[in-house]
């Protein structure tokens, strides 16, 4: 189940019995790309802004960032924002204004 997910380019959130994030799993190689990576991410939450995310995701050096809702009840992962989402947001923009 892990590797094909991984040959298709997808993430995976390894969960803890509370809800709460151990690591992340990603394609992006190595020797190690099948050990979860409490490295790889960054969480974000909903509402803060793309620049936001972008600074978070550069002073970390993390891969990823997890868009986290801290509910009453436990956390909750939203959403996965990759660097390639990023940049794929920037080109659109420039496409945009240019």
């Amino acid at each position: 189940m892990v590797r094909p997910a991984l040959a298709r380019g997808q993430m995976l959130v390894v969960m803890g019995p509370e809800n709460d994030v151990l690591g992340v799993i990603g394609p992006w190689g190595g020797s190690d790309a099948l050990v979860p990576s409490a490295k790889a991410f960054v969480t974000v939450r909903p509402d803060d802004r793309i620049g936001e995310v972008q600074r978070a995701l550069h002073r970390s050096g993390a891969r990823v960032a997890l868009v986290i809702e801290n509910s009453a009840k436990r956390p909750e992962v939203q959403g996965i924002i990759t660097e390639r989402d990023l940049t794929r947001m920037a080109c659109a923009a420039a496409q945009l204004t240019g």
